[in-house]
């Protein structure tokens, strides 16, 4: 079934006049855009009637703009409610468990699972629950984003079909799952790489690049779709990032003291002299929490990092989770099923890690989003399939 209801010519001719959000210039390079979601109802101004462009997107936030985009205002109250009713246990668990849940997004949520724009996968990552027990909204990622969006035009299978050639310089950022979704709509031109053909998948996906792509989207933008072949390129010893040996001596010792809202900046403890300095990130910093590569969003107050400077900038920065000195573990990357193994620590971040002892090996897998690990605790034991670094299905032996 067609995700996106299109209505071109109600959503084309709306007077681009007819709202005024008082943070939005008539210069603003998103300006059109942002008018004319505002007007089709997919998104909203706030009470003081502001946009926020440069404002993130939460995961509820983000329910009602693709819910009413792909057609949840025009259902009659029966309709909503009969399909509310299919999966109102699913979401009660959630709904039920986790603190900040906002229940008036409930019967959305049901909708974009009826139209499988979201799956039962989704519901646990509205909310994450960190280490230390706080219930935290998660904000959406670009990448994330783009699975949601590909699905909201109904393109999900076009786009794992297809082999793009697109020349994306951070593609090794890019979650390979995610892969197929981010070339399509690279390839539609709904998203836009940067001036260094980056994609940056793991920032987070910010409102006015929200207006833009559905305004593309729902002015039915002519996607392109023929596929070339990927070029042949001659082999070349790739530097593996995992494998790599990692000379200690060279980073600063600190502590994150805190980190400006804005992910621009950090404040770093050093232990010796017990002072603080404010640091630029620097705009490509390298981030790893336990060697795995990671956001600047995965950072948290109070880690023990050490990091290099270039040119007063933060180039690099590592979170280590136990001491320097102990013995790191090893990550494989070839796949295999049925794997038995005991879990020694869950890492609870944007992108969750597992530690897995199989046959007196400690190893580390990342889990793709529709993967709840909340509940796991040491000593608990598994099954489950691994895919290079990723686990895709787990059960826990009793």
């Amino acid at each position: 079934m067609k995700k996106v209801l299109l209505s071109l010519g109600l959503f084309v001719g709306i007077v681009l006049s007819s709202y005024a959000a008082t943070d939005v210039s008539s210069s603003h390079w998103a300006y059109d855009s942002i008018n004319r979601v505002v007007n089709a109802g997919y998104m909203k101004l706030d009470a003081s009637g502001r946009f926020n462009p440069k404002g993130n997107i939460d995961r509820f936030e983000v329910t009602r703009m693709l819910a009413s985009a792909a057609g949840y205002d025009k259902l009659s109250s029966e309709q909503v409610n009969t399909v509310y009713d299919k999966y109102a246990k699913d979401i009660d668990v959630y709904a039920n468990s986790r603190r900040h849940w906002q229940n008036s997004s409930n019967k959305q949520i049901a909708y974009l699972l009826e139209q499988k724009i979201y799956s039962n996968g989704t519901l646990p990552t509205f909310v994450i629950v960190t280490g230390d027990g706080k219930h935290l909204i998660r904000n959406l990622r670009r990448e994330e984003m783009a699975v949601y969006l590909v699905r909201l035009m109904g393109k999900e299978d076009e786009a794992k079909k297809a082999n793009y050639d697109i020349d994306i310089t951070d593609i090794s950022s890019i979650r390979s799952d995610k892969v197929p979704y981010v070339k399509y709509l690279v390839k539609a031109k709904i998203f836009s790489l940067n001036s260094e053909e980056k994609f940056r998948p793991n920032e987070t996906m910010k409102r006015a690049e929200m207006a833009i792509a559905l305004d593309k989207i729902m002015n039915g933008i002519n996607v392109k779709t023929e596929t070339k072949p990927e070029p042949v390129k001659e082999p070349v010893e790739v530097k593996k990032e995992l494998e790599q040996e990692i000379n200690l001596d060279e980073y600063i010792d600190g502590s994150i003291k805190s980190i400006l809202p804005n992910n621009k900046f950090v404040v770093i403890l050093n232990p010796e002299t017990k002072k603080t300095k404010l640091f630029k990130f620097a705009e490509d910093v390298n981030v790893y929490i336990d060697d795995v590569k990671m956001s600047k969003v995965d950072l948290e107050e109070g880690s023990k990092v050490k990091y290099i400077l270039n040119e007063k900038s933060v180039s690099e920065i590592r979170v280590y989770s136990e001491s320097i000195e102990s013995k790191l573990p090893v990550v494989v990357k070839e796949d295999s099923k049925n794997m038995i193994g005991v879990v020694k620590k869950v890492v609870i971040a944007r992108s969750p890690i597992l530690y897995v002892e199989e046959d007196g090996i400690v190893r580390y897998y990342k889990f793709y989003d529709d993967k709840n690990i909340l509940g796991l605790r040491t000593g608990t034991k598994l099954s489950y399939n691994k895919k290079g670094k990723f686990i895709e299905n787990f059960k826990i032996i009793k």
